[in-house]
């Protein structure tokens, strides 16, 4: 589900709709059964994949597999792992008051003993400013809430389909302080808008952009794991290519 049409919306709340791409990574030129390249081939020059387990590699936890007739990253579920997380670095913004837009597009497979699986755009210091969660066929959206535990409670905003591909994109508008919530996929595509940021400072001061990826819940057991077919983040429409 790559197709530029499903984009054309984004356009409309842009005064330009020309394609900047801060980090653009679809695994193509990594190796079968290799962990992902750190340093995704071709421009952006400073785009980079961090991986929880960098310093000592745990087998098969990140991993480029094959895709339908591409390659893509699996990161997997491990039993008791905290802090089990991808994050994909940005270049550098050239502007602190363009929106930004992180495209991903995925296949969850997450076991119903196990974690949810948790995509959020954020700072270099772990601060998000826009989350989406997926659990048990529901999509989630992190909101403010001061009286919740943690100052955050999570609004159902949809269904995924476990097996099954799908595109989403968080788009943050730092002017209007607010994010938005794209899904292309089955059972139905749908959008949802005008959700607060959930940290307006870090965001003001943010010149590098993460989209990270994490299994967020702390489990005793669980199998699941996540595909990411292609990772984009740009401050214009995101560069989607054909199938």
């Amino acid at each position: 589900m790559r197709s530029l049409a499903l984009l054309s919306v984004f356009c409309l709340t842009l005064s330009a709709c020309t394609t900047h791409p801060l980090l653009d990574a679809d695994f193509e030129a990594d190796r079968i059964g290799d962990r992902p390249n750190t340093s995704p081939p071709g421009p952006p020059p400073g785009d980079r994949i961090v991986t929880s387990d960098r310093s000592r590699p745990i087998a098969g936890l990140f991993e480029v597999v094959e895709y339908r007739d591409r390659q893509a990253l699996r990161h997997r579920e491990t039993d008791n792992l905290i802090g089990n997380f991808v994050y994909f670095t940005a270049d550098r913004t050239h502007s602190r008051d363009q929106p930004l837009y992180a495209f991903w597009s995925g296949e969850p497979h997450l076991d119903a003993d196990g974690s949810g699986y948790s995509v959020y755009l954020g700072d270099t210091h772990f601060s998000p400013f826009a989350s989406v969660r997926l659990r048990a066929g529901r999509v989630l959206l992190s909101l403010l809430d001061a009286g919740a535990p943690g100052g955050y409670r999570y609004e159902d905003v949809g269904a995924y389909v476990e097996g099954r591909s799908h595109s989403m994109i968080l788009t943050v508008d730092r002017g209007m302080r607010a994010f938005r919530l794209d899904y292309l996929g089955p059972p139905r595509s749908f959008s949802v808008t005008g959700r607060a940021v959930l940290n307006q400072s870090r965001l003001e001061n943010t010149y590098t952009p993460i989209l990270y990826g994490t299994f967020f819940e702390d489990t005793n057991g669980g199998d699941g794991y996540y595909l990411y077919d292609l990772v984009q983040i740009n401050e214009r429409e995101p560069e989607v290519p054909d199938e």
